[in-house]
């Protein structure tokens, strides 16, 4: 219980922190959802505000109806091109996981990070309310959602900017510029 505390007010000093040490810039993330489980495939882009820097990264999942994610990586590749694996390290109460990101220099550092996750009903979440806790919005946020075509009644709380069909599935792109998300996206349908 004492580590869950710690933890806790360690999140709340550290989180206010984030845009002191870097900036969030932008995102492009592809959830593929099929029967039974989602994956997750996320590129964001971070720039230090100065350097060396470390910074302590929250990653959350959605609570309660979903089952912990499988097979969480994540890694980060500096400017100059050098890809280093990250150690992912599951949070106490499990509703995410934390990983530590090194900028060696002020440059756009791209961290990598995906996962499947498997549902439970019809419908699935990708966090992003919690781009929030950086202070500022994204220059550019960028979703592809790929979903089966035999699965009916599709809907997604942001509206696609465009919707094509290809190899039996549908897949809604959504790009926005200068995003500060207030709701995470929800993804539902029905079989």
């Amino acid at each position: 219980m004492k580590i869950i505390a710690l933890a806790v007010c360690i999140f709340s000093i550290v989180a206010p922190a984030y845009a002191r040490i870097a900036k969030f810039k932008s995102e492009k993330v592809v959830v593929t959802i099929n029967s039974g489980w989602a994956a997750v495939n996320g590129v964001y882009w971070m720039q230090a505000q100065r350097a060396p820097a470390r910074l302590n990264i929250f990653y959350p999942f959605p609570k309660g109806r979903w089952n912990f994610p499988e097979n969480v990586k994540a890694s980060s590749i500096s400017q100059s091109g050098n890809i280093s694996e990250l150690k992912v390290m599951v949070s106490p109460d499990s509703d995410g996981v934390y990983f530590n990101l090194v900028f060696p220099d002020t440059f756009l550092l791209q961290l990598q990070v995906s996962y499947r996750q498997a549902l439970k009903g019809n419908e699935f979440c990708y966090i992003l309310k919690s781009t929030q806790e950086w202070g500022l919005p994204l220059e550019r946020a960028e979703f592809e959602i790929s979903i089966p075509v035999n699965l009916k009644r599709q809907n997604i709380n942001y509206k696609p900017d465009s919707i094509i069909v290809e190899e039996k599935r549908f897949i809604y792109k959504i790009v926005r510029k200068s995003f500060l998300p207030k709701e995470d996206i929800w993804i539902r349908w029905e079989k």
